[in-house]
């Protein structure tokens, strides 16, 4: 096919199928938590997931370990919406708290056991409906984010495709949660891409008549394996060859494991690592770590090692060219470099809540996102029990802004 090719789509209206204060495109952890976040303080909100559930990779791509809300020196960093997430993800199936965590304890325990789990995720999936339940959300399962509509630098209406056809839905605030940054890239903002993904199929399956779970993947760090290939987060291409590649690499597994060894469960979307993440006004750094922030809306850790924290600053997760667009997940503004402590699970719900609380106050106090009191922001997430304080950093205090 001829690479320079196209076509012209005729002009055509389209029809306006609701108008809400925010607009949150992508149902995943970090999706949900901005939909509760701001319906949580009173803004009307829309959630639309392409798929049918919601939690994204955490359900759908069975990514079954919800990982440390602690720095692994025995302080909880992350609490409010990613604490709450946690508990529930293990409400209606298996998994365990570890006991110094559910109980008063002296921190020689903390400081050598994380705040972490591993849990169901069709349970997860369940508790996640449950939780947008609780608040009058709008969730639009099938929808497909296609484009915006942008004038004098504000987004006015998302574009999506589902099967009544294509529709507009109209808003004040859009966050852009799709993991990918596709709603900054149509919305003009600078964005970049990395070929860097392993491939991975994680999945659930019988052996000699038992259930067992598998955690099939490239190694995820050091020289990539004679054979094996970055890829692509995307490429549809890519994105497709990842997706054969792994039930393949399921397949083969399963087929030398035991003749009596059937697959139960695979993932239904790829268990791609980091894609397309937007460059906002400041990209978090690894070697960020340990500082606070002026701008701060909450701490994330790094899963891999102990006492290392980072502060989150709000302008990673705002837009420079569109003034009413914020972003949450793993598409935020930071380095490739920071993406594996970024792309967590907690740290996805910890952005989540950030910005959907800035959304909700900015259309309470009528106040641009650009001009929103930080001091603000951060007393209202302070209230919801998020986890915002300096004393857990090490580091020299950077200031930005007012």
């Amino acid at each position: 096919m001829d690479g320079l090719s196209f076509l012209i789509e005729s002009e055509k209206k389209i029809s306006v199928i609701g108008t809400y204060d925010v607009v949150v495109v992508g149902g995943g952890v970090s999706g949900v938590a901005a939909a509760i976040a701001a319906a949580r303080d009173g803004a009307s909100v829309c959630l639309l997931e392409r798929e049918y559930s919601l939690g994204g990779l955490a359900t759908l791509g069975l990514v079954w370990c919800y990982l440390p809300l602690c720095d692994g020196n025995g302080h909880q960093i992350m609490g409010s919406l990613a604490e709450r997430f946690l508990k529930r993800s293990i409400q209606y199936g298996p998994g365990e708290i570890p006991v110094c965590w559910r109980t008063e304890c002296v921190i020689g325990k903390r400081d050598t056991i994380r705040y972490e789990l591993e849990f169901n995720p069709a349970s997860f999936a369940i508790s996640l409906d449950e939780e947008i339940l609780q608040y009058d959300i709008q969730v639009l399962f099938g929808s497909l984010f296609c484009d915006v509509i942008k004038e004098d630098g504000n987004i006015t209406a998302v574009i999506v495709e589902t099967k009544s056809g294509r529709n507009a839905i109209k808003s004040s605030i859009v966050i852009d949660a799709t993991g990918d940054a596709d709603v900054c890239l149509h919305s003009g903002e600078e964005t970049f891409s990395t070929k860097s993904n392993r491939l991975a199929c994680w999945c659930g399956y019988i052996n000699n008549g038992l259930y067992s779970r598998k955690e099939m993947q490239v190694p995820l760090f050091g020289s990539f394996p004679e054979g094996a290939r970055p890829y692509d987060g995307v490429d549809v291409k890519d994105i497709t060859e990842f997706m054969l590649d792994g039930r393949k690499l399921m397949i083969d597994y399963l087929l030398k494991e035991s003749k009596d060894s059937y697959p139960i469960i695979l993932p239904s979307i790829p268990q791609l690592r980091l894609s397309r993440h937007f460059v906002g006004n400041y990209e978090l750094k690894a070697n960020d770590q340990g500082i606070w922030f002026n701008d701060s809306v909450g701490l994330i850790s790094d899963w891999l090692q102990s006492g290392i924290i980072y502060s989150l600053p709000f302008r990673s997760l705002r837009a420079v060219n569109t003034n009413n667009l914020l972003v949450a997940g793993r598409c935020i503004s930071a380095e490739s470099e920071v993406g594996d402590v970024i792309r967590s699970i907690p740290a996805c719900v910890v952005s989540g809540e950030a910005v959907g609380t800035a959304a909700a106050l900015s259309i309470k106090t009528k106040t641009m996102i650009p001009q929103l009191s930080i001091k603000s922001l951060q007393v209202q997430l302070e209230r919801h029990g998020v986890i915002n304080d300096k004393q857990f950093l090490s580091e020299k205090e950077v200031s930005y802004g007012r």
